[in-house]
């Protein structure tokens, strides 16, 4: 009876062990489930692959918990961490901050993406040829370690905003005589060489720092400007010069570049200057980032406005 008992012990021990060994191996198969491009029906295979190329070449292993929810496990790709979608098709991929690695493919089959955020990661390599991404808008790659030089994205003529700050990028800075669209060019923070180009072919541009480079600075030439009239942008290098602006706390763009509606405080309507905005500073003797001679020049009148604000 005792030896019955044994048996019938060790039956529910091991049964036990069985069904829990089990559960444990169903769980495992349930957690280790992968992405069916074929089975996915938001998007295109295409696109669904090229996701999973991304998610493959930066490291996926390493990234944030709360930034790859989804990647790799579900067919739904259009609710994955920082994927948007629209009319079938990948919009939007923001994977800010998301401790990736490695190279950036080149997403060539996403040819609905407008926004590309891989900002403040740790992504190597160079700058790839987004030649297949013709609705690109928005393009933020700042504070990463890339390196190489900077194309001209001749084939992106949609793109606004074009952010490649805190890198290791070499060699000249393109025209962008293709980009008619780009309103925000942020490169500072690099290696670059050579002179600024001449950005007559950029309107719209409104935003540009360049700033901690190793660029060979010119001074502007307004004749050759073509956002305000010549007389207008003699008027701003008077103010310029007449208040020590070499010295002024910011001065991005001031007399280096021929782009006068991106410099630091100048804002621009119609092809004129509308207002001239300076932020008080409580270091300045007279509260300003301006000094010397504040009175009017011979041209002030050729823009509208002059504000001074105070904002600290």
């Amino acid at each position: 009876m005792k030896n019955n008992n044994l048996q019938l012990s060790t039956f529910w021990k091991n049964s036990v062990s069985l069904i829990l060994g089990l559960g444990l191996l169903l769980g495992s198969m349930t957690t280790q489930a992968v992405t069916d491009c074929n089975a996915v029906t938001e998007i295109s295979e295409v696109e669904c692959e090229s996701l999973l190329e991304l998610y493959h070449s930066v490291n996926s292993a390493k990234w944030n918990k709360w930034g790859n929810k989804g990647w790799d496990v579900t067919n739904t790709p259009c609710s994955w961490d920082g994927v948007t979608c629209k009319n079938g098709g990948v919009t939007e991929i923001n994977l800010s901050t998301n401790r990736l690695t490695g190279t950036i493919p080149d997403l060539k089959s996403l040819p609905n993406l407008q926004k590309l955020n891989l900002w403040n990661n740790q992504l190597t390599g160079v700058i790839p040829d987004f030649s297949a991404l013709p609705n690109l808008q928005s393009l933020d790659l700042v504070n990463n370690e890339l390196t190489g030089t900077i194309p001209d994205f001749s084939a992106l003529p949609k793109l606004q905003v074009l952010e490649l700050s805190g890198n290791q990028l070499t060699g000249e800075i393109p025209n962008f005589s293709a980009l008619p669209n780009l309103e925000t060019l942020y490169i500072y923070r690099n290696q670059l060489t050579g002179t600024i180009p001449n950005f007559n072919a950029l309107p719209k541009l409104v935003y540009f720092i360049f700033t901690d480079n190793q660029l060979t600075l010119m001074n502007t030439n307004c004749n050759t400007v073509t956002q305000i009239s010549s007389i207008e942008c003699e008027s701003l290098l008077e103010l310029y010069h007449s208040t020590n602006g070499a010295n002024w706390k910011n001065n991005n763009g001031w007399n280096i570049t021929n782009t006068p509606c991106a410099w630091y405080g100048i804002t621009c309507e119609n092809g004129g200057v509308i207002e001239i905005k300076f932020n008080l500073t409580p270091h300045s003797s007279d509260n300003s980032p301006i000094s010397g001679n504040k009175g009017r020049g011979k041209n002030n009148l050729a823009f509208s406005s002059m504000v001074i604000i105070n904002n600290y």
